[in-house]
């Protein structure tokens, strides 16, 4: 640039072509073409074009057709520049000797050329306060040593970055709608909108013009509550990018390291303290908390329903010849009275609730995520038992009994064994097995397992007595040595009788 300047001075002082070459040292066409130049507009270098390497040229037709046939083929079943190489080395060994980034480069431009690899541009997108996105993540979590994995469920809200996070074992609607309630009741308001995958917990099915056919209790909550329900497209989960984000934050920020809790009840409430906590730091944007955001911004929240809505869904089930029943893959008890009988269950997402055709409570149990298991409140099948005593420990109940119990049911004979079993009946139905157990213990402790000793003990723990401790006297309190009086000092008034 600093010759060009030069040149061009030269020739603004009337200097002559010739002249200028004597003084710059430049050609004669070299100086002659900087003084015919007028465009001096910066031109943009233009990106030079890889040929195809030599190497390939024998097999590019091979490789067109492959990713050809590709484009009629689902986008996850397609070829890449991997596979591709390694059939080009095995069934096209003597045509390609080449390496792997060869390949790779060529089928990248390739790819491109046939609009096989597909590059989405997003849309940045404004939200206005009160609105909130929705989604589900997973991570594990150590439930009383058991390694299991937690769904938890996300609410963001994009104008504050202020987030809810709530776990399950499952994500099945009962925990969709329970998340939403738990986390609407923790804020105290509802989000004017909130925006949702088209997960099949609130979709039944996306119709040619992309309708949606709604689960009827999703559709039912969001009228109870008054939000508006928004889907994204399908794939297209960029269209609420703010939870996506949110979902990873919340992994890395409250699953790490791994919790170790004894149930979720523990774990929502750690997690929901941890989400309060969180809102402290300043917005990633603007120089304000998050907190002081989400306080303003709560304001705009719709006010809750008066009373709350009863995640639950009924359905009806006929039980076996045992009296159990089954919902999905697992199974639940009722009662030896219901054997073979319709029962109604009231499903939520922690719990089943089972009634009979009256609508009385028969049962409840914790609602199980694993596959093939089974719960089974023994409480109504111990008279059953009681009647026989011999088959106590051929049956379920003898096997989760604790170890405790199982030893002093070793020790018993039948008619023993059938009164230990009224006793141990009477205090689970009363108080639950963790105090017939710590009842057991204590009686042990004192050396007195007798069914007597263990009742009194399980009543003073039932009715909050306190235990009976040792007085220590002080050194002053004189020591009295108390002689208890013989029997035999009246045996003269048992003579006096006599003579009478």
């Amino acid at each position: 640039m600093d010759q060009i300047k030069e040149i061009k001075r030269l020739e603004a002082l009337g200097e002559s072509l010739n002249s200028i070459v004597k003084k710059t040292g430049h050609c004669f066409n070299t100086v002659k073409n900087k003084c015919l130049m007028e465009d001096f507009n910066e031109v943009p270098k233009q990106t030079r074009i890889r040929k195809t390497p030599k190497k390939l040229d024998a097999v590019t037709e091979i490789i067109d057709g492959w990713l050809k046939e590709d484009m009629a083929m689902p986008r996850n079943q397609r070829h890449t520049a991997k596979r591709i190489f390694e059939r080009l080395k095995t069934e096209h060994g003597e045509l390609y000797e080449g390496g792997l980034r060869t390949v790779e480069k060529y089928v990248n431009s390739k790819k491109a050329e046939l609009n096989l690899k597909k590059v989405d541009c997003f849309l940045k997108l404004d939200h206005k306060g009160g609105e909130a996105q929705a989604d589900f993540g997973e991570a594990l979590v150590s439930e009383n040593g058991k390694i299991i994995k937690a769904h938890y469920f996300a609410l963001s809200f994009p104008f504050s970055n202020a987030g809810f996070c709530i776990a399950f074992k499952g994500q099945n609607q009962e925990c969709l709608l329970e998340s939403l309630k738990r986390i609407f009741e923790h804020i105290d308001g509802v989000p004017i909108k909130i925006w949702f995958d088209n997960l099949s917990a609130a979709v039944t099915m996306i119709g040619k013009n992309r309708e949606r056919k709604l689960v009827d209790q999703f559709e039912r909550f969001a009228l109870h509550y008054g939000f508006e329900h928004n889907f994204c497209n399908p794939g297209k989960g960029n269209e609420k990018g703010h939870v996506e984000n949110k979902v990873g934050y919340d992994r890395r920020n409250f699953f790490v390291p791994q919790p170790e809790i004894r149930d979720f009840s523990e774990l929502n409430g750690m997690l929901m303290e941890l989400c309060e906590k969180d809102m402290d730091r300043p917005h990633y944007k603007w120089e304000r908390k998050i907190s002081e955001l989400f306080a303003q911004e709560r304001k705009q929240l719709k006010k809750l329903a008066k009373r709350p809505f009863e995640v639950c869904r009924y359905e009806k089930r006929v039980s076996n010849g045992n009296g159990y029943v089954s919902y999905e893959t697992n199974t639940y008890s009722t009662s030896p009275e219901y054997a073979q009988k319709e029962v109604m269950l009231k499903v939520g997402a922690e719990t089943i609730v089972i009634y009979n055709r009256k609508y009385e409570r028969i049962a409840e149990h914790p609602r199980l995520y694993e596959k093939n298991k089974e719960s089974v409140d023994w409480r109504p099948y111990l008279p059953l038992i009681i009647k026989r005593p011999k088959a106590l420990k051929y049956t379920g109940f003898y096997n989760e009994l604790p170890a405790e119990w199982k030893e002093l049911f070793e020790k018993c004979d039948e008619d023993e064994s059938k009164k230990l079993l009224e006793t141990l009946q009477f205090m689970m139905v009363h108080g639950g097995m963790e105090y017939a157990l710590k009842a057991l213990l204590e009686a042990k402790s004192k050396g007195r397992i007798d069914r007597e000793s263990i009742l009194a003990i399980y009543y003073r723990l039932t009715d909050k007595t306190p235990v009976p401790v040792d007085i220590e006297l002080p050194d002053r309190v004189p020591q009295i040595n108390l002689e208890w009086p013989k029997a035999t000092v009246y045996d003269f008034l048992l003579e006096g009788s006599a003579a009478i």
